[in-house]
C-alpha cells in the first residue's frame, strides 16, 4: 500500500510531466504559423540556419539555434534554398529548397544536427 508521501510525489512527478508537455507543445505551436507575404525561419537544431530567396536578391539573415527571423517577401517569391552552417567551420551545407507562395507566406523550422538536418514548413 502506498503511503501519503509516495502518493504526494507521484502527483508532483505527473504534474511537472504535463506542464512540461504542454510548454513543449506550447513552444511548437507559437512558431508554425504562416503570415501573407513574409518568410519566418527558425532554427531548432543545434546548427545556424538560413534561407537564400534569388528572387528577392538575398538571404536572411545566419539564424542561431533557438531563434527566429522574418522577412518580406515580394509577389513573385517562388522558392527558398535553405542551408546550414557547420559546427566546426565556416561551410555551409545543403538541407532543403522550399516551395513557396508569397502570398500565403511561409514558415520554416530547421531541425536535427549538422550531420543529420532536417526542416519543416507551412504555407
Amino acid at each position: 500500500m502506498k503511503t501519503p508521501q509516495t502518493l504526494k510525489r507521484t502527483a508532483v512527478a505527473l504534474g511537472l510531466a504535463t506542464a512540461s508537455v504542454g510548454l513543449m507543445l506550447g513552444n511548437a505551436g507559437s512558431a508554425s504559423a504562416a503570415s501573407a507575404y513574409q518568410l519566418t525561419l527558425c532554427s531548432q537544431g543545434n546548427y545556424s540556419a538560413y534561407a537564400d530567396v534569388p528572387q528577392q536578391g538575398g538571404s536572411t539573415v545566419l539564424v542561431a539555434p533557438g531563434h527566429c527571423t522574418t522577412i518580406g517577401l515580394s509577389g513573385n517569391t517562388t522558392y527558398a534554398n535553405v542551408r546550414g552552417k557547420w559546427n566546426t567551420n565556416n561551410g555551409t551545407f545543403y538541407i532543403d529548397t522550399v516551395p513557396i507562395k508569397a502570398y500565403k507566406g511561409v514558415q520554416i523550422n530547421t531541425y536535427g544536427v549538422t550531420t543529420g538536418p532536417y526542416l519543416w514548413y507551412s504555407n
